[in-house]
């Protein structure tokens, strides 16, 4: 983790007393936060990164005020510059995050229908590869993506450069998040007041129960994973749960944890950064799941995926694909492989059955005893039922996070096996 690191650690202090050296001047401590947003970067991302990410987000400064001035002309900007505008970010994502999976998913599909690729054009291929993925890229795609299309739907932009830059590059949720929306953050830097005793006790709580959360738990369960539970480890139904309460703590106590490190750093700096958790455990509900978990990502792919292609405002079996079509790419978007894929398609479909049987206990209702008591119980064990699926779903599907789809049916399929 980037937060642990030596380097990090003393960086940290150094730019936390030049902050505090030059807590009176507002220009100045924007210029701080930006500067060592850059240090920072290109010191963990390399020249290569740094170049990529910083000519991602001039192109976007830019095109942004373009797409605004066509939005103020006397007809709606055409789709066509939208899509030329968003077209760096998101080649950019897919080539960096994506090119090795797209091109191995590719020769392994042409594989089964027995067809081989010429020698001299896979070569060709293969050189074309990324020799680096540049940090956060996934990140910098939705966050500059997001910013155009919101200007495309009628948003006043970034115009102050600096600003702008340090909504791009503010290093606290490079690595790991959570994603920022401009909104969230550039109305902090137009009035940036001088960090309190408030914020420094608020954000050093935050990084201790980040670190807590890391190294008290996350790290414990996945050696306990790594040592212990692979899956040539699992033998019966019990290791099997195991396994899945370990996975949990470890995806929840380690990147939960690094959100709470971010939080924290942001607010030493006097910027408020999101949530990104929210009790996940206590979710009751697939969809009341993803509204505590990964908060940012789910509502980022609300709002600029599943929304923009008809959300439920479509017939039944569309509104369907949708949901499957956009946890499909939530999951990859964790991760370049088939297995995440699959996850979030599972997700797509615990969404779909969820809705389902909301949508019929609304019906069921009307014809329930009025009595409140009856009514009051019945909703209680409909919860605790509710609880109990989707926390065990959800665990469940941990496995197909962490491994292979194989090695995942193997491990499931212990639990055939009890002692």
């Amino acid at each position: 983790m980037i937060f642990c690191t030596p380097w990090f650690l003393l960086f940290s202090l150094a730019a936390a007393g030049l902050y505090l050296a030059v807590r009176p001047w507002r220009f100045t401590r924007l210029l701080l936060i930006l500067a060592a947003s850059t240090v920072f970067y290109w010191h963990f991302a390399g020249l290569g990164g740094f170049l990529v990410i910083a000519l991602l987000a001039t192109f976007t400064y830019f095109a942004g005020g373009w797409i605004h001035r066509c939005a103020q002309g006397s007809s709606h900007p055409p789709k066509l510059l939208l899509a030329a505008c968003l077209a760096p970010a998101a080649l950019a994502l897919v080539y960096f995050r994506y090119y090795g999976f797209l091109t191995d998913s590719l020769a392994q599909g042409l594989a089964q229908l027995g067809v081989s690729a010429a020698p001299s054009a896979w070569s060709l291929v293969q050189q074309a590869k990324p020799v680096f993925v540049p940090l956060g890229i996934s990140f910098f795609a939705f966050e500059f993506c997001h910013y155009l299309i919101d200007l495309y739907h009628g948003a006043d932009p970034v115009r102050n450069p600096l600003h702008f830059g340090i909504f791009a590059l503010f290093y606290p949720r490079l690595a790991s998040g959570p994603i920022v929306r401009f909104q969230q953050i550039v109305p902090q830097l137009a009035d940036l007041p001088p960090v309190t005793h408030t914020d420094v006790a608020y954000g050093l709580l935050r990084i201790s129960t980040g670190f807590a959360k890391k190294f008290l738990l996350a790290d414990p369960a996945a050696h306990l994973v790594a040592t212990t539970f692979q899956p040539g480890n699992i033998l019966v139904g019990t290791d099997v749960l195991w396994l899945c309460l370990l996975l949990y703590i470890r995806i929840y106590m380690d990147f939960g944890g690094y959100c709470d490190m971010a939080i924290g750093l942001a607010r030493l700096w006097g910027i408020r950064l999101p949530e990104n958790f929210h009790f996940p455990f206590i979710a009751s509900s697939p969809s009341a799941f993803w509204r505590r978990w990964h908060i940012t990502l789910s509502t980022w792919i609300r709002d600029y995926i599943y929304i923009p292609l008809g959300g439920g405002r479509v017939p039944a079996w569309r509104k369907g694909l949708n949901l499957l079509f956009a946890m499909a790419l939530c999951g990859l978007w964790h991760g370049s492989a088939w297995n995440f894929v699959l996850w979030g398609a599972l997700h797509g479909v615990a969404l779909q059955v969820g809705h389902g049987m909301s949508a019929l206990g609304e019906r069921i209702a009307p014809a329930s005893p009025v009595g409140g008591r009856v009514r009051q119980v019945g909703g209680l064990a409909m919860t605790a039922v509710g609880w109990v699926l989707t926390q065990a779903f959800v665990s469940v599907t941990w496995i197909l996070f962490f491994c292979s789809a194989s090695d995942t049916w193997k491990i499931l399929g212990r639990l055939g096996h009890w002692l």
